[in-house]
């Protein structure tokens, strides 16, 4: 006797004691049958009244993108309430005010992510929330991908945004009026520890959506991510400097030997290509993957330039009679003659061909470095 008399004293303890909510549950045997017998003559195929008003909120707990199939993956919590007048009790009489049940049992809403491209398994369902008053609110565990269109201009900083939409499937909004509840759920926290960092999720206004049946309507969150590859970045910058620095080198070398300098700026640049498109999925080509790809380019123009030049010095044959009077008006504006330490071709060979190599050589490394400075502003 004692001891049910602690327990009943336990359990009032427990009922009129709560964190901004003075309530309990329908725990007790008598109170969970009356549940049941109230159920029994319910009929969950019927909605509860002509025009029923859901109210919506979402709860993310994990989102990613998936760079090889160009989607977002999310995990979340899909929060529904509505009104339902035949579920209701005198609070007074059964000793509590709220009661947990099968969401079998009763009718819900077919509101459902309209725009999912894959779904998982589906989870376990948790149990429906019911007050003595005719509230329902329940929560379905979301597992679904959607289709983004990607934008890689910033790669590998670059931030993704999917749409994710909420409609009803068989009702029109003559019987389903859906809105968006930003207020009474309070979003979790999201500790991310993975590739992707959740930037925003905002609801947005909510839409009608013209069917054959019917005019529906439509809630939609977007959700945008952002990548976090610091790695990559660094990764980007590094090669970048160093494909300039060995093209500086190269510039002030002799081309003879600016020619394995400047092609092994371009073996670097096009190894570090090779590594960035396995981690580069469909969409738009990154803006970095243009910057290594032309500066890539323009290593290899200036291998190739300066094996032209020293090919050009190298000649033995008879130069053509119109060289001469262009060698003859370019010497007035630079030094065409080698300096000593400088050999651009064999003994007996530095005359008018070396004199034109210098003169090619000057007007290709103004051409590449024309063509590194559009590079740069068009990239910073």
């Amino acid at each position: 006797m004692a001891r049910a008399l602690g327990v009943s004293a336990l359990a009032l303890l427990v009922c009129g004691y709560g964190v901004g909510e003075a309530s309990c549950a329908c725990a007790n045997t008598s109170s969970a049958a009356a549940l049941d017998l109230l159920l029994g003559e319910y009929d969950r195929a019927a909605p509860p009244a002509p025009l029923v008003r859901v109210r919506l909120a979402l709860d993310v707990r994990h989102a990613a993108v998936d760079d090889a199939h160009a989607a977002m993956r999310l995990l979340a919590d899909f929060h529904m309430s509505w009104q339902d007048s035949r579920i209701t009790w005198n609070a007074s009489e059964w000793g509590c005010e709220w009661a947990l049940t099968s969401v079998e049992r009763l009718w819900r809403p077919d509101v459902a992510l309209v725009n999912a491209a894959a779904a998982r398994a589906p989870v376990e369902p948790l149990r429906a929330r019911v007050t003595s008053a005719g509230a329902v609110s329940w929560v379905d565990r979301l597992d679904v991908a959607i289709p983004i269109s990607m934008d890689l201009g910033d790669w590998p900083r670059d931030i993704q945004t999917g749409v994710f939409k909420f409609a009803s499937r068989e009702h029109t909004a003559d019987e389903i009026d859906i809105t968006i509840d930003l207020d009474d759920v309070q979003y979790a926290t999201v500790f991310e520890s993975g590739a992707w960092e959740i930037v925003t999720l905002g609801g947005a206004a909510l839409a009608s959506q013209a069917t054959e049946a019917g005019a529906r309507r439509v809630a939609t969150w977007s959700l945008a991510l952002r990548r976090r590859a610091p790695a990559l970045a660094a990764g980007v910058h590094v090669a970048a400097a160093a494909a300039l620095l060995l093209l500086l080198a190269a510039a002030i070398m002799p081309p003879d030997v600016r020619v394995p300098v400047a092609a092994a700026a371009a073996f670097t640049l096009a190894i570090w290509l090779e590594g960035a498109v396995w981690q580069v999925g469909g969409g738009s080509c990154p803006r970095a993957v243009h910057l290594l790809g032309a500066l890539c380019g323009v290593s290899g123009a200036g291998a190739a330039a300066a094996a032209l030049v020293a090919r050009v010095a190298r000649l033995a044959a008879p130069p053509p009679a119109r060289l001469r009077p262009l060698l003859l008006a370019a010497s007035r504006l630079a030094v065409l003659s080698p300096p000593p330490e400088v050999s651009l071709g064999s003994e007996g060979e530095c005359g008018t061909w070396v004199a034109a190599a210098r003169l090619l050589d000057a007007a290709l490394l103004a051409v590449l470095a024309l063509a590194l400075l559009v590079i740069l502003c068009l990239y910073l």
